[in-house]
């Protein structure tokens, strides 16, 4: 019955968690009186309270992010600007000016400050690699191969291409390995298969690796088996399998981009997804908190309401999920680019409203921190 009662908490308090935003209102007035020739005009209206939302939104920023706001300025866009506002009206003006009353969602301009600025860290980090272990007959290339062979072998020739596209919208450079790069014929999987490439790769300024195999099947069908690994992180961030028809003999290098696009924008999107999401360069660790007394009083409901706001606003954190209570407290996923170690030094200098979490205990994968008020 009490693990019952637990789970049917946890899920509650995700709930509240995942429902409750911290919303703002601003009172914001046009500078220039309404000229009563144009006071009708739907036009004029519309465009004097877009500007007077896009105010609301700058200011915003600018007083929450101060000398980062000039960066911020240069990615805000009027579609972006419009999804901060949950709601607006109209007030009356004395002095005949468009007045409007707006109310912005303090939480999702946070959460898009730190993935914005995310996403430009995580393309600035990476430098990936493209290797290419074709199966297909007449069209056959290993990975040792690579290195001499990418730009002629007409399979590896027309991936690199196609991917040198895909990730330059990210503004990461994909290139194919050089003659000082060593590799097996066998897809990494296991950590120390993982290491054993990153090491070498890391001294030619290397870090991220896209793997692709293609291999016949009955039918007709070829194969590809897609991998990108995060190299620092020494893991697959991203695996997919895709089945290929081809609708023509593969004789050429534009009939062969032409049946592996599909494919190449799926795994390409799929990436560009784990970019937008601070995803790409973060790792998972386990955060556990102790000496909240959850269940004592509603006051240890509210503290974890709290922390879960707290969590959105910090930088370091690509995200953060509630996976458990406890009499004690609660277990959070969090994801993060920095290792563990400093990551806990991160989260106990953090200067928390109210409460401080202090270090118990770090491993490779879980974080125990005490909950102090």
């Amino acid at each position: 019955m009490g693990k019952f009662l637990t789970k049917l908490t946890s899920l509650a308090i995700a709930a509240l968690l995942a429902t409750t935003a911290m919303s703002k209102s601003f009172s914001v007035t046009d500078d220039t009186p309404i000229d009563p020739a144009v006071a009708t005009d739907a036009g004029e209206q519309q465009a004097a309270m877009d500007r007077l939302k896009q105010r609301a939104i700058h200011a915003w920023v600018q007083q929450h992010y101060k000398d980062r706001y000039q960066s911020l300025r240069a990615l805000l866009t009027p579609e972006i600007e419009e999804s901060f506002i949950t709601q607006w009206k109209k007030e009356k003006s004395e002095t005949n000016q468009l007045k409007l009353e707006i109310d912005i969602d303090e939480d999702r301009i946070r959460q898009w400050v730190k993935l914005s600025e995310l996403k430009t860290k995580q393309v600035e980090l990476l430098s990936p690699i493209l290797v290419v272990d074709s199966r297909v007959p007449n069209l056959m290339i290993r990975p040792s191969e690579n290195a001499n062979r990418i730009k002629s072998n007409l399979i590896s020739a027309a991936l690199l291409q196609l991917m040198e596209s895909q990730f330059r919208r990210l503004g990461m450079s994909l290139s194919g390995p050089s003659t000082e790069m060593t590799l097996t014929d066998d897809i990494p999987n296991s950590t120390i298969e993982i290491r054993n490439i990153a090491q070498p790769l890391a001294q030619l300024s290397k870090n991220a690796l896209l793997w692709v195999k293609l291999t016949p099947t009955a039918g007709g069908h070829i194969q590809s088996q897609w991998y990108f690994y995060n190299l620092n992180h020494q893991r697959v961030v991203l695996s997919r399998t895709f089945s290929t028809t081809p609708s023509a003999d593969w004789k050429t290098i534009d009939a062969i981009k032409e049946d592996l696009r599909p494919p190449a924008s799926r795994f390409g999107k799929e990436i560009e997804d784990l970019v937008s999401g601070g995803k790409l360069v973060s790792s998972s660790s386990q955060l556990v908190i102790q000496n909240m007394k959850l269940f004592r009083d509603l006051s240890g409901y509210r503290a974890l309401k709290q922390l879960g706001w707290e969590f959105k606003k910090l930088d370091f954190l690509a995200d953060s999920l509630l996976k458990e209570v406890s009499q004690d407290g609660a277990r959070f996923e969090i994801l993060s680019s920095k290792p563990p170690e400093d990551l806990a030094r991160s989260i106990e200098a953090y200067d928390f409203p109210g409460f401080k979490l202090k270090l118990v205990q770090v491993d490779s994968s879980t974080l125990v921190m005490r909950y102090l008020r």
